[in-house]
């Protein structure tokens, strides 16, 4: 009786470090769907947005303004449907980014394009307030971090590509 106790004593206590670590690796998997989804949700929402630099912040500034403003400089007759704020910061820091949310990828693609165009004719100094200005202002597609990481590789990997 007393060995059948032991042997029992002994399978139940494998059975529970088995359930431990069975435990413990669905809390992993769990922990990377959770990361994933995140990663997901943060990349659709970033996919109708377009991210503004080299454009000062200024007092009493309306980006709904600058935006019509770009707009007329791409081509359009009236600015398409967005969103527009600039990304917080410290006090100090005259240069955040703006951001652009459009209301569809095609709007969104769309400036792109039109802003592709004209890319290097771009500059400070052809909207109000920042006449003399020419330094030049950049769009960039607002990415998440590793899919910036991944961009940032691939356009080295074609640049190195182009001097061979």
């Amino acid at each position: 009786m007393k060995a059948l106790e032991d042997k029992i004593s002994t399978k139940l206590s494998k059975v529970s470090k088995n359930f431990d670590i069975f435990n413990m690796k669905v809390k992993e998997l769990d922990t990377k769907v959770d990361n994933k989804i995140q990663q997901l949700i943060d990349n659709d929402n970033r996919k109708r947005n377009l991210i503004v630099t080299g454009i000062p912040a200024q007092e009493n500034e309306s980006l709904n303004n600058l935006i019509k403003a770009l707009s007329s400089k791409l081509g359009y007759e009236s600015s398409p449907e967005c969103r527009v704020y600039r990304y917080k910061g410290r006090e100090n820091n005259n240069e955040r980014p703006i951001v652009i949310q459009f209301s569809t990828e095609f709007h969104k693609q769309d400036f792109f394009t039109r802003y592709k165009k004209i890319a290097k004719t771009l500059n400070l100094g052809m909207f109000a307030g920042f006449k003399g200005k020419n330094s030049r202002i950049y769009l960039q597609h607002d990415f998440i971090k590793t899919q910036y990481h991944i961009n940032k590789f691939a356009i080295k990997m074609l640049r190195e590509k182009k001097n061979y």
